[in-house]
């Protein structure tokens, strides 16, 4: 399984500063054009991946971002960054696409 490659990239992508985590930030990222991907955890809720599908779609951006769910818990994702978050936008197309060959790996 890649869930160790993905916390590794993880880990390399808060170092280089090209993530945000965090719903509202997460979206904020999105709509500006800063992010074009989005990672999600297994274990968020489905009210939440319900909503972030339909803010994208209001905003149209539901053709242009990736949204790419991993294998990784909440509680994976503190323990590698260090913020417990269900949603996490990459800033760099380079990690976004690296991300989504991990995810379509796993």
């Amino acid at each position: 399984m890649n869930s160790q490659k993905i916390v590794n990239l993880l880990t390399i992508c808060k170092k280089a500063g090209k993530l945000v985590t965090g719903f509202d930030i997460s979206i904020d990222a999105i709509k500006d054009g800063t992010s074009k991907y989005v990672l999600v955890a297994v274990d968020i809720s489905p009210k939440t991946l319900k909503e972030l599908n339909f803010l994208l779609t209001k905003n149209g951006l539901d053709t242009t971002v990736k949204v790419l769910k991993t294998s990784l818990t909440m509680e994976d994702i503190y323990n590698c960054i260090s913020v417990k978050a269900g949603i996490i936008a990459i800033c760099d197309d380079g990690f976004g696409k690296s991300f989504e060959k991990l995810t379509a790996e796993s």
